[in-house]
């Protein structure tokens, strides 16, 4: 699912991370993505933001600012 969103007063691009669509976090996050990582069953994304590198478990929301930050969201921020 895409959406557009308001981080810190800049609109972002985000995406929500459902498990399987990997082409659409990989064309936000881009060569800031890290190795897919699949544990018990579920695939965990590790994705490299100003702030260090996020983790983005399912039902989080990949976004990029029109700066070109990145953030990784989690659902209840998001969906509340």
């Amino acid at each position: 699912m895409k959406k557009m969103l308001v981080i810190n007063g800049r609109m972002a691009d985000a995406v929500r991370w459902d498990g399987v669509n990997l082409p659409q976090i990989r064309e936000i996050a881009g060569e800031k993505l890290m190795e897919p990582h699949l544990c018990m069953g579920f695939l965990y994304l590790f994705i490299a933001t100003e702030d260090g590198i996020s983790q983005c478990n399912e039902g989080d929301w990949v976004a990029k600012d029109t700066d070109g930050k990145l953030y990784v969201l989690k659902a209840e921020d998001i969906d509340a």
